[in-house]
């Protein structure tokens, strides 16, 4: 039987002391204070103190192996959520204090818990983090780690997968999983478009081509992932890949290949754009202004953008444009 949790009361006044301790850095009893509660088993305060560690906390970072193993021992009344864990799993990345242990585990922890009308994971962060330190301590078992993570059930965990190929730079093993993947079907966009960013940043030129091609093909969703990843990019060989889509598409499917343009952010591809507003239909240009717009923080943009609706002389565009940017167009 699970352990029953720590009296509510008792939990938020440990909390507090935590949160005292660490704005108080300094005070004789903070570090004890901390550690006390490190040796605990309340996985939310524990992730407090995870989150605010820094490199120089040797003996609050060495607690982190031993208060995982403890948060995992019960986990669902101990670490509801997965707070403590996540947290001590993000700190040990982020101080570059890697444990084959915490990482090893929480690459393929699963915490299913209850919610309304089924269960839930609650662990697919945990397993994101993981597979990416994994990657940063270049541990020989990294890449069968994310491997798997590549097939995981949740969406964010295949994210992390595609992003820490990338990060790998081992394009030898990685270049074949990550083709291997968008072979497969996958119904999230947002990871069928890391996949694509991911063989582009590994792969380089010779990835171009074989993204350009998922633009052109017959799902939408592949397509604009495609695109955006194109943008995302920006390599200098996925403007004229992009341009030249831009003409066979209409749409929504244009207007994301007009913001694939502008997130190249290359004085030639935000060119086409103004010249879009300033010579093409009137669709094409307010989808121009919406891909501009994008970057509204750039001041010399908005002016530019500014002046290309003003030589339009077009009040729909006009109109756009101040609305976008906020500014009257004279």
């Amino acid at each position: 039987m699970a352990r029953s949790r720590a009296p509510r009361g008792r939990v938020e006044q440990q909390l507090e002391a935590v949160r005292e301790a660490l704005r108080e850095r300094e005070a004789a009893d903070a570090t004890a204070v901390l550690r006390k509660a490190l040796a605990g088993s309340h996985g939310y305060t524990i992730g407090v103190i995870a989150d605010a560690l820094e490199s120089d906390d040797d003996v609050l970072l060495a607690a982190l192996p031993d208060a995982f193993a403890r948060l995992s021992a019960d986990p669902i009344a101990r670490d509801a959520g997965c707070h403590g864990k996540t947290a001590i799993a993000r700190a040990l990345d982020r101080l570059e204090r890697w444990h084959d242990d915490v990482l090893l585990a929480g690459v393929r922890w699963v915490q299913r818990e209850p919610v309304w009308g089924g269960s839930a994971d609650t662990a697919a962060q945990l397993r994101a983090i993981c597979g990416m330190a994994l990657v940063h301590a270049r541990h020989g078992r990294a890449m069968v780690e994310i491997a798997l993570l590549l097939a995981d059930a949740e969406a964010a965990p295949r994210i992390a997968a595609a992003r820490a190929i990338a990060a790998s730079g081992d394009r030898m093993t990685g270049e074949p999983l990550l083709r291997l993947r968008l072979a497969l079907p996958e119904p999230e966009p947002e990871v069928t478009g890391e996949l694509f960013a991911a063989l582009l940043d590994l792969v380089g030129d010779e990835a171009l081509e074989v993204v350009a091609a998922a633009m052109v093909g017959k799902d939408p969703a592949l397509a604009d992932a495609a695109a955006l990843a194109l943008g995302g990019s920006r390599m200098a060989g996925a403007f004229a890949l992009l341009r030249d889509s831009v003409d066979t598409t209409v749409g929504p499917a244009r207007r994301t290949r007009l913001l694939a343009i502008a997130l190249l952010r290359d004085t030639a591809a935000w060119a086409y754009l103004l010249d879009c507003i300033r010579n093409g239909s009137t669709p094409l240009a307010q989808d121009a202004a919406h891909a501009l717009a994008t970057f509204r923080h750039d001041a010399e943009l908005c002016r530019e953008l500014q002046t290309a609706a003003a030589l339009r002389d077009d009040d729909v565009v006009t109109d756009l444009v101040a609305h976008l940017l906020d500014v009257p167009i004279t």
